[in-house]
């Protein structure tokens, strides 16, 4: 498998459906497992490692459970350190701990 010949090549891509009654993956690059560890906290899982934890991360959630002025978000997990085989994230809205997302994340380094 090769993977991204540059650094303008995303080294790995998923799109996760957060949502509890049809979570999972739904298409991926170089990403091998997705958990959970909390309500609305996900690990996903490089298939190939990076080649280091300095990699750019950029992403979005989308279609929430309801209404059109639900905010909602995705960030990094702060209580986990990012790693080269490893990448924990958690969807919000107002609060913490969302899990009604449909989850873009794209991965970029060396």
């Amino acid at each position: 498998k090769v993977i991204g010949r540059s650094q303008d090549t995303a080294k790995a891509w998923i799109f996760l459906d957060g949502n509890v009654a049809t979570y999972g993956i739904q298409d991926s690059f170089n990403i091998s497992s997705v958990s959970t560890h909390a309500t609305g906290v996900y690990h996903v899982n490089f298939d190939t490692p990076m080649p280091n934890a300095n990699y750019a991360v950029a992403g979005g959630v989308v279609e929430d459970a309801g209404g059109y002025n639900d905010i909602r978000g995705v960030s990094r997990e702060g209580s986990q350190t990012k790693s080269t085989t490893q990448f924990a994230f958690w969807i919000f809205d107002q609060s913490p701990g969302a899990n009604d997302g449909k989850v873009s994340l794209v991965f970029f380094g060396d």
